[in-house]
């Protein structure tokens, strides 16, 4: 920008100043694509030799005349004569045809109108002033969201979105991730809702499984047949890959993609694994792929955003630390190997530490994910397992003493399959410990509890009072939308039917909001 970048004498105009200009400093920043000034200009000097350019307007480092600058008689700071200097040039680059400059005005970026353009055929022509704008609403600029703002600071991508990006891959395009030896690891939301029907058994899988659930399997295995050769031919993985996929989807009819697989390196340059991007080409049922995407986006979203209120207010809460007793006393001791599915922020997880356990902590979304690893850090005796807690094919069968869950089932599509996991990878005798809402369930007393709680606590800046009017929000939507799918004579079928025996049952409690459940693997 030359305002910027040559400085500028300052005229006493508010708000402006003119530019000064230096031809070589523009050739440096600009290299072989610097051009200026008359469109479809003649020349005659011959293409060979040093390109130059002179302007007989101006001394090169010097400010531009007052004539040069425009004229509207609206704007105060705009007094010139719309006269652009004349510029002389030699040896072009072969073929050229014509001259331009290009003039940017950091200050007229973020204005309310697009700057207007100005264009010379001469040298030493008067520029055309800009078209007049398009008759609107005087303030329907100022309509859109941030327009009245000022532009973000010039480290605002680093400061502000640098920490937070990692969260962009789990709400865009379907991907995948993998480990160094092609192993799937995780995928994101809309991976899951197109693969809906392979999605839970993906994790700890090795991509050939992947592949062999594609309708155009026979050209993917000659393509990975093709990047094995490669790498071993190079003794290197080449950093990005790119072919076709087509898949039926149970839910949207055929999709064909185009699969970009980009190597994740760590500060090193030392290979993590891969992420994998399917550009989806063709849908056959768009529609309902983009209504359902956009709901699964935002619950899981909304997770997210309520994890932080939702430890500031229940994580002190009497009732709340009662109920996650309730449920860990299944436990018959300590030293043991306990599975806590649907982990959330991790305050069961907490509890279990504090007992002596050792445990597995399953939870699916990435914020809660987050809060729990800072609470959990640095203890030897926890795993964080990001997972559906329908689908656990990552744990082999009969491995824990115990599991627990707080409040979860009532959030799942099918709580008989998580309880039936439940019981495929608890040991003979192993226990099962949960609550949850169900059909009868009212969140009335447990909010107004919650409520006066709060008001007992210091809270000078209102923050927990803020904090408590997102989760009473979020929990009124979770009564009428999910915690009232299930009847609590259905979740008692679903624990008999997953092969448990029950051995403790309390049909409210945590101010009449949940059920509890004790229960027992057959030994």
């Amino acid at each position: 920008t030359i305002g910027s970048k040559f400085g500028g004498i300052p005229l006493g105009l508010p708000g402006w100043h003119f530019p000064t200009v230096s031809l070589d400093a523009m050739r440096e920043l600009m290299g072989p694509a610097f051009t200026i000034a008359a469109l479809c200009g003649s020349y005659d000097a011959k293409a060979q030799g040093v390109f130059t350019l002179t302007s007989p307007g101006f001394k090169d480092g010097e400010r531009l005349a007052v004539k040069n600058a425009g004229n509207n008689k609206t704007n105060p700071n705009c007094v010139g004569e719309n006269v652009s200097p004349a510029f002389n040039w030699a040896n072009p680059p072969a073929d050229t045809k014509s001259y331009a400059i290009l003039m940017f005005d950091p200050d007229r970026l973020y204005r309310k109108r697009p700057p207007p353009t100005a264009t010379s055929t001469e040298p030493t022509v008067t520029f055309k002033p800009a078209p007049a704008p398009p008759v609107v609403k005087s303030n329907e600029w100022d309509q859109v969201f941030g327009a009245d703002k000022p532009p973000p600071d010039i480290d605002g991508w680093y400061r502000r979105l640098r920490p937070t990006l990692h969260q962009a891959s789990y709400y865009t395009v379907p991907t995948y991730y993998l480990d160094p030896d092609l192993y799937i690891l995780d995928y994101n939301v809309a991976f899951e809702l197109i693969f809906q029907n392979l999605a839970g058994r993906l994790r700890g899988r090795h991509v050939n499984w992947f592949i062999n659930r594609l309708q155009n399997i026979d050209a993917v295995f000659e393509h990975a047949r093709q990047f094995t050769d490669r790498v071993i031919k190079e003794n290197r993985f080449p950093f990005i890959d790119l072919e076709p996929i087509v898949f039926d989807s149970p839910g949207f009819g055929r999709v064909t993609f185009t699969k970009v697989a980009s190597q994740l390196h760590d500060g090193d340059g030392r290979l993590q694994g891969w992420a994998v991007a399917l550009m989806i080409r063709h849908l056959d049922d768009w529609d309902r792929f983009e209504r359902q995407l956009q709901q699964r986006l935002f619950l899981d979203k909304l997770w997210s955003i309520y994890a932080g209120p939702y430890d500031r207010i229940l994580r002190p809460f009497p009732a709340y630390v009662e109920l996650i007793q309730d449920v860990t006393a299944v436990l018959p001791g300590k030293g043991l190997c306990v599975a806590d599915l649907g982990a959330g922020t991790g305050n069961v997880t907490e509890a279990l530490l504090k007992q002596g356990q050792r445990v597995y902590a399953v939870e699916s979304n990435v914020g809660m994910l987050d809060r729990l690893a800072v609470k959990t850090r640095g203890s030897p005796d926890v795993r964080l397992v990001k997972s559906s807690v329908e689908y656990l094919d990552c744990f082999k069968d009969q491995i824990f003493d115990g599991v627990v869950m707080v409040n979860v089932l009532y959030a799942l599509d099918d709580p008989l399959r998580c309880l039936q996991e439940a019981y495929r990878i608890l040991k003979p005798g192993g226990v099962l410990g949960f609550s949850t809402t169900h059909k009868e369930t009212s969140l009335d007393a447990l909010l107004d509890a919650i409520d006066q709680h709060v008001k007992t606590r210091s809270d000078p800046e209102g923050q927990l009072r803020a904090d408590y009017e997102i989760v009473k929000r979020v929990n009124r939507d979770i009564e009428v939308t999910i915690a009232r799918r299930h009847s609590r004579e259905e979740y008692w079928d679903y624990v008999k039917t997953a092969g448990f025996e029950v051995t403790r049952r309390t049909d409210s409690t945590y101010h009449d909001a949940v059920m509890l459940v004790h229960a027992r693997k057959k030994a």
